[in-house]
């Protein structure tokens, strides 16, 4: 079964140079665990952004999460009629923030500023 979400996500990695994670798994100092629909790296919080659809996958975990250096967001299911849109994804990572190397933010980030 696909999953346009995911698909829509790999789109905009492949289209942006973005590095994704998908079905990441974060181990926590407490011994749980939490899975997300993928890790975004190198924008939001110093290890990344966690990203769900589902706020209760990650609701009891939020302090420690921060903790360990994500951010998180919660986005909405894409409808299978979705497509990706790049402007879309440029707000939403502008908003974010980028998070990795300084001087390795991408050039479509640094026009749109």
């Amino acid at each position: 079964m696909k999953d346009k979400f995911i698909e829509i996500w790999q789109e905009a990695a492949h289209a942006l140079g973005l590095e994704i994670v998908v079905g990441f798994s974060l181990k926590l100092p407490s011994g749980d665990q939490i899975n997300t629909d993928m890790l975004l790296l190198n924008f939001g919080d110093e290890q990344g952004m966690l990203i769900v659809r589902d706020y209760e996958k990650l609701e009891q975990w939020i302090d420690e999460i921060s903790e360990q250096g994500y951010g998180f967001s919660v986005l909405s299911d894409s409808p299978e009629d979705k497509v990706y849109v790049s402007s879309t994804f440029i707000e939403l990572l502008k908003d974010w923030g980028w998070s990795g190397q300084d001087g390795e933010e991408p050039k479509w980030l640094k026009e749109s500023e």
